[in-house]
């Protein structure tokens, strides 16, 4: 079963984040309506067949470490832009975000490869994609700074959701190659609750007066999800063409 929304609400509710109504309506609306795919029933199950075969989870993991690092690259761009004093050192917190970041770049890596040997354009054909985002973000870019955490925000809550899910059934299988990739798992999903807190910390305090943010968020929280369809739609075409067809489960 994929993580409940207030099991989130509350994981941030504990961890001292100040979750103003606006936010949690928001979150609410999106995630209890079943229209936030990272944390669909679908999902889920798609992440259970992900699990049964070798070369369809390690090509996830290699496209998430494409975009650990390109996001890593991103915050580590944006972190460089805002004076160090600013919005009470988030610039310090960013730096560290993007170290975290890279080193899952890494991590993600290194697992897919103990799963499975890619061939080079596979590889290379995920680089590209994700260099096309990095482009496209750098032109698009206008230096807020609000904007950008409420984005990296929502995008820590879909990587909590999608870990949950991950280790929820990785826990569940005895070969011991999955002992090692909940194990990883477990650290990145410990990295990313701070990162959901920290940006969590500043943008519900933001949020508080400014209702532009607010709407912004309200639009991102779709963005997102139909960014998290397509990676699912990404996923089903590859495990169709690898491994057995998944049409039963979705």
């Amino acid at each position: 079963m994929p993580t409940d929304l207030n099991d989130l609400l509350d994981l941030m509710s504990s961890q001292g984040v100040h979750l103003p109504q606006t936010y949690v309506s928001a979150v609410t609306e999106v995630c209890f309506s079943g229209s936030f795919a990272a944390n669909s029933e679908a999902q889920h199950r798609l992440h259970g067949r992900m699990f049964q075969d070798p070369r369809v989870l390690g090509y996830r993991f290699l496209r998430h470490s494409a975009h650990e690092t390109i996001g890593a690259r991103i915050i580590a761009d944006v972190a460089a832009q805002v004076p160090s004093d600013a919005h009470d050192g988030i610039r310090e917190k960013m730096e560290s975000h993007a170290s975290d970041e890279f080193r899952h770049g890494r991590m993600f890596k290194t697992a897919a490869e103990r799963l499975f040997e890619f061939p080079s354009d596979e590889i290379s054909k995920i680089q590209k994609e994700t260099s096309d985002h990095k482009q496209d973000f750098d032109k698009k870019f206008q230096g807020n700074i609000k904007n950008f955490i409420c984005s990296t925000h929502l995008g820590e809550i879909r990587s909590y959701f999608l870990l949950e899910s991950y280790i929820s059934i990785a826990k569940n299988l005895s070969d011991q190659k999955f002992h090692q990739v909940k194990a990883m798992l477990e650290v990145i999903y410990g990295d990313e609750v701070r990162h959901l807190i920290y940006t969590g910390n500043y943008l519900t305090e933001w949020m508080k007066n400014d209702s532009t943010l607010c709407e912004f968020f309200k639009k991102m929280l779709s963005v997102y999800s139909d960014e998290s369809n397509h990676e699912k739609r990404i996923l089903m075409s590859y495990n169709q063409n690898y491994a057995n067809n998944v049409s039963a489960i979705i």
